[in-house]
């Protein structure tokens, strides 16, 4: 991905990952309300997976800079990060198609059983990752 000008070198900084965790935060509370729709409430818990994987790569010391495919890009660079997290960089690829296909393509059925697998999904991730970037540097954590 480095020679195909899909990622570059680029430290973080705690304040960024701070930023991205208040995000992350803020995705899964609206993700948690059943009022919104079940549309509505998994893209939040994507978007959430989507920034708790940009924190990861950023903390592997990357970033993310393709110009089209940045959300596919993103789940590759969090595979490419570690082998621990292949799974759910998969799992959070597939949600990133599904989410395509009712944001873009229309009327596509989300159901809220789909909507709790993700949310469950990106707090056991949510949870590995910050173990994983406090094991890298604590000073991140």
């Amino acid at each position: 991905m480095l020679d195909e000008k899909r990622i570059a070198p680029e430290l973080t900084s705690k304040k960024e990952l701070d930023e991205l965790r208040r995000m992350v935060a803020l995705n899964l509370k609206d993700a948690h309300v059943v009022l919104v729709s079940t549309q509505g409430r998994y893209e939040f818990a994507y978007n959430a997976a989507r920034l708790m994987a940009t924190a990861v790569v950023r903390a592997s010391g990357y970033r993310v800079i393709a110009k089209t495919g940045h959300h596919y890009f993103t789940f590759q660079a969090l595979q490419a990060t570690d082998a621990s997290f292949m799974k759910a960089a998969i799992y959070f690829d597939s949600a990133r198609d599904m989410r395509n296909d009712f944001s873009y393509e229309g009327a596509v059925p989300v159901s809220d059983t789909d909507v709790d697998e993700l949310i469950t999904a990106v707090e056991q991730f949510q949870q590995s990752a910050e173990l994983w970037i406090k094991a890298r540097d604590s000073s991140l954590a």
